[in-house]
C-alpha cells in the first residue's frame, strides 16, 4: 500500500509519524531513486507498477522524458522491483537486471516516460503490464503521440529498447491526428467492458474532434493472448472508443484514470480531466466521469453526455484548472464504494496558488453533475493547499495509483526538502476520512 501525499501528519494502522524531509531521508521511512544523467528529469512522472515480474510484491515505475538513450529527448522509463524488506538508495546509472530495467524511448524527441502507469492485466495472463506514454511521438504524424504497452514476465524483463518492441514484448498505440500528443496521460482502466481483462485509457489532450484542443481520450480493451500496434486512427467497438471533449480548449484528457466503481454497479469506471473548460468560469476546469458498461459502448461526445453515461465536476473559480490531475481514491469514506480525487492546482483558498483538491464520494445508483462551488459533506470534502503558491493539488496521485483507506479519520503526510530540484506541491497522501468532513487544511 502506497501512502502518498497532502498534509501534514501519516498514520498507518494506528502508526503514526511527523512530516518527513527528504533531505534526511532514513532507510526505515524509504529509499531514494537517483536519475541517470544530467536532464533527464526522471521523476517527471512516478506510479504503481504492479507485480511486473511475479514475485508477488509490487514493482515501480519511473519516467525521464529527457533521457537521451534512444535520442535527444527520446526519453525512458525505469522500472524497479519491490523486494521484501526493502530497498536501499539505488543509482540508475547503475541498475541491474535484479533491482529491475530500462525502457528505452523509440526516437528522438519523442519524450517517452511523460507518464507512465499499470496497465493491469491486459493481455490475461495472470503477471501485471505497464504503459509508457510518449507524447511526441511522430508515427501517426507531427507530435501525434503514443503510448506503449509491456507486457510483464515470470522473472522480469532485460533493457527493451522501444524501436525493437515485438508482440512477445508488447504492442504500440499509435496517436489518431497531428498534433493530439496522445500519450500525455495514461492509465490503467480497470475492466470498463467486463470482460474479466483489464483496459487502459490514454489522453490526447490538444485533440480537434470537438473543437480547436477540445481534447479525446480513447480506451483500449485488453484482450486475452495480447494485440498487435494499435493506430487510434482506426479505433474499432471491438478495441474500444474514444471520448471527445466538449469544447474548444478544454484539454479533455489532460489527466486520465481509472475511477474505480463509483456508481456501485459492478463494473470499473473511469474520470478525464479537462483543465481548460469554463462551466464554471474561465478555466476553471472541469472532470468528467465515465460509467463502465457491460459489453462496452460506442464513442462518447462529452458534449451530450447523459446521466446514464455518467457525470460532470463543474470547476470552483476561474482559473482553478480543475482536473489537472485526477484520480480514483480508494474507499475513503468506508461505505464500500469507491471516491474519487481531483486536483485544482490554482485554487486560492489556501493562500494565492496554494492550490487543492477535492474528494467526492461514490454513491449507488451514480449522480448528477456536480458543481464544486456547492460541494456539500455528503458529496465529499475539500483539501486546502497548505501557504500561497503551493500549488498543492499540481501533484495528487499519479494514474493508476490510488488512495488508502486505514484509519476513519484523515491524516496526511507533508513531504519537505532543502533541495531546489523538488517542486512546490509534492505529493501527499490521505489515509481515510471521516464522513462528513466538509474542508480540510
Amino acid at each position: 500500500m502506497i501512502m502518498r501525499l497532502l498534509g501534514a501528519f501519516y498514520c498507518y494502522e494506528g502508526l503514526c509519524m511527523a512530516d518527513i524531509d527528504l533531505t534526511n531521508l532514513t532507510p526505515t521511512q524509504g529509499f531514494r531513486i537517483i536519475g541517470d544523467g544530467v536532464g533527464d528529469r526522471a521523476g517527471i512522472s512516478v506510479s504503481n507498477a504492479g507485480d511486473v515480474n511475479g514475485d508477488g510484491i509490487d514493482d515501480l515505475i519511473v519516467g525521464a522524458d529527457r533521457n537521451g538513450a534512444g535520442g535527444s529527448y527520446a526519453g525512458a522509463a525505469y522500472v524497479v522491483y519491490g523486494r521484501s524488506g526493502g530497498l536501499g538508495n539505488l543509482d540508475l546509472t547503475n541498475l541491474a537486471s535484479a533491482d529491475g530495467f530500462r525502457i528505452i524511448g523509440d526516437a528522438a524527441r519523442d519524450y517517452a516516460g511523460r507518464s507512465v502507469s499499470s496497465a493491469g492485466d491486459v493481455n490475461g495472463d495472470g503477471i501485471d503490464d505497464l504503459i509508457v506514454g510518449a507524447s511526441y511521438n511522430d508515427a501517426g504524424g507531427s507530435s501525434a503521440g503514443a503510448a506503449y504497452v509491456i507486457y510483464g514476465r515470470s522473472g522480469g524483463l532485460s533493457n527493451l529498447d522501444l524501436t525493437n518492441l515485438t508482440t512477445a514484448d508488447g504492442f504500440r498505440i499509435i496517436g489518431d491526428a497531428v498534433s493530439d500528443v496522445a500519450g500525455t496521460s495514461v492509465s490503467a482502466a480497470g475492466d470498463v467492458n467486463g470482460d474479466g481483462i483489464d483496459d487502459l485509457i490514454v489522453g490526447a489532450f490538444l485533440n480537434d474532434a470537438g473543437g480547436s484542443s477540445a481534447g479525446a481520450a480513447y480506451v483500449v480493451y485488453g484482450r486475452n493472448g495480447g494485440r498487435s500496434d494499435l493506430d487510434l486512427t482506426n479505433l474499432t467497438v471491438a478495441d474500444g472508443f474514444r471520448i471527445i471533449g466538449d469544447a474548444a480548449r478544454d484539454f479533455a484528457g489532460t489527466s486520465v484514470s481509472s475511477a474505480g466503481d463509483v456508481n456501485g454497479d459492478g463494473l470499473d469506471d473511469l474520470i478525464v480531466g479537462a483543465t481548460g473548460n469554463d462551466a464554471g468560469g474561465s478555466e476553471a476546469g472541469a472532470a468528467y466521469v465515465i460509467y463502465g458498461r457491460s459489453g462496452g459502448r460506442s464513442d462518447l461526445d462529452l458534449t451530450t453526455l447523459t446521466a446514464a453515461d455518467g457525470f460532470r465536476i463543474i470547476g470552483d473559480n476561474s482559473y482553478d484548472l480543475v482536473g489537472e490531475s485526477v484520480s480514483n481514491a480508494g474507499d475513503v469514506n468506508g461505505d464500500g464504494i469507491d471516491d474519487l480525487i481531483v486536483g485544482a492546482r490554482n485554487n486560492d483558498a489556501g493562500g494565492t496558488y496554494a492550490g487543492a483538491a477535492y474528494v467526492i464520494y461514490g454513491r449507488n445508483g451514480g449522480r448528477s453533475a456536480l458543481d464544486l462551488t456547492t460541494l456539500t459533506a455528503a458529496d465529499g470534502f475539500r483539501i486546502l493547499g497548505d501557504a500561497a503558491n503551493d500549488l498543492r493539488a499540481l501533484a495528487s496521485p499519479m494514474p493508476g495509483t490510488s488512495m488508502a483507506t486505514a484509519s476513519p479519520t484523515c491524516s496526511w503526510v507533508r513531504v519537505t526538502t532543502t533541495s531546489a530540484a523538488v517542486m512546490p506541491g509534492q505529493p501527499m497522501w490521505c489515509t481515510g476520512a471521516t464522513a462528513g468532513a466538509a474542508t480540510l487544511t
